[in-house]
């Protein structure tokens, strides 16, 4: 057998052909022991399946994702003002809240999620003088722009638009009249990034950050001292939810 007909692998203490060698005594061939091997055609077009399955995280179609949200609103407005130069103060963005997000996969680096969450935005008094909080509902829709790193990592960018709705500000204290104010379903924007890291072939840690524009507008009022919407400051009128959320959660692909 020539040299130039032999496939070479190399090692670290040396180097070892692959093929058997032929002899002129076809018996010894017979009785030697039998060795697993592999002709170049083999390594060339065996797939790797472990590699495919890593390949496949992120292109299967379907997500479903929980999220865990905290943040802060962009702007807070005060609803008591104190003569130390402090004051109880609250947004109507950011806070702490939670949503399910359902995705679809419509090409190989374009997706289109769907959100449905709830959140909630806790009054800041250092007196502790005044309790309450702002809640609402929302409904997002976002084109997602997918980006992978690898066979473990993809970051996804997001522009999208939503429905807030079931806007409700409660306001409490033991010696003030303090009102609560329903609030219009407002339209808002949102840009979101996010970053994922998959676990395995179908799971996938998310980590996020959004920021939400929208403004909510004052529909009706409970007040025990007969007040009207038209008594509210207009920042409570017209109530800034504009705010920054960091976003982790985890997705299940199918």
């Amino acid at each position: 057998i020539q040299k130039s007909d032999v496939l070479m692998i190399r090692h670290e203490d040396g180097s070892k052909d692959i093929f058997n060698r032929q002899t002129s005594n076809r018996e010894s061939d017979d009785n030697a022991p039998k060795t697993n091997t592999k002709t170049s055609a083999d390594v060339r077009t065996k797939p790797d399946n472990n590699l495919s399955d890593e390949k496949n995280n992120i292109f299967r179609k379907f997500s479903v994702s929980a999220n865990f949200a905290s943040g802060r609103g962009a702007e807070s407005f005060n609803v008591v003002e104190y003569t130390n130069n402090t004051a109880a103060k609250i947004s109507a963005g950011g806070g702490m809240g939670i949503d399910i997000s359902l995705g679809f996969k419509v090409a190989e680096k374009f997706a289109l999620y769907a959100d449905v969450g709830y959140q909630k935005s806790l009054i800041d008094d250092p007196e502790d003088y005044v309790s309450g909080d702002f809640t609402r509902l929302y409904f997002l829709l976002s084109p997602k722009l997918l980006i992978p790193i690898n066979n473990k990592q993809e970051l996804k960018l997001s522009l999208g638009f939503g429905l807030y709705t079931s806007g409700f500000l409660f306001l409490y204290s033991s010696e003030l009249d303090l009102p609560s104010i329903f609030y219009e379903s407002a339209l808002g924007l949102h840009t979101q990034g996010t970053y994922s890291f998959f676990v395995t072939n179908r799971i996938s840690l998310d980590f996020g950050l959004k920021y939400s524009i929208m403004t909510y507008s004052a529909n009706s009022i409970i007040s025990n001292s007969g007040l009207v919407i038209s008594d509210l400051k207009q920042e409570f009128k017209d109530f800034n939810g504009n705010g920054f959320d960091l976003i982790a959660g985890v997705s299940f692909l199918f």
